[in-house]
């Protein structure tokens, strides 16, 4: 895990300060949903997403999409996805499909895992 970690966008600050108590979740969702987030891909994407094959996780049974709050943050993942799609959060939240988590920032010292509930639930509150 890479312990130092200095926040390059307004997304990474959010959670920074939410890690230290000084944020409240609803905060780091909403800024999440306005972030630009990258998401890798082992193939070259198109347009219309034909051709992207995401880094996944499992956890459990759930499978877990991985996204970076930066291109940056991708590190040793970028050998097994050398291709990234850059996009805001709110329109990745409403593409993931139903029965799949999120992994923000995996290997990174600021990140979090969202249940495919959790998901649901902020697409909901949010009216994404």
């Amino acid at each position: 895990m890479n312990e130092d970690f200095s926040p390059l966008n307004d997304f990474e600050l959010k959670l920074a300060k939410a890690q230290r108590g000084e944020a409240e979740l609803k905060d780091v969702l909403a800024s999440l949903a306005s972030a630009e987030i990258a998401l890798p891909s082992a193939t070259a994407v198109q347009e219309d997403w034909s051709g992207f094959q995401p880094l996944l996780f499992s956890k459990g049974q759930v499978p877990m999409l991985a996204c970076f709050s930066a291109k940056e943050r991708m590190g040793d993942y970028a050998d097994l996805t050398p291709y990234c799609l850059v996009m805001k959060g709110r329109e990745l939240l409403r593409r993931i499909p139903a029965g799949h988590g999120l992994v923000v920032n995996p290997g990174q010292r600021l990140g979090f895992d969202v249940s495919p509930e959790g998901i649901a639930q902020i697409v909901a509150d949010f009216a994404l």
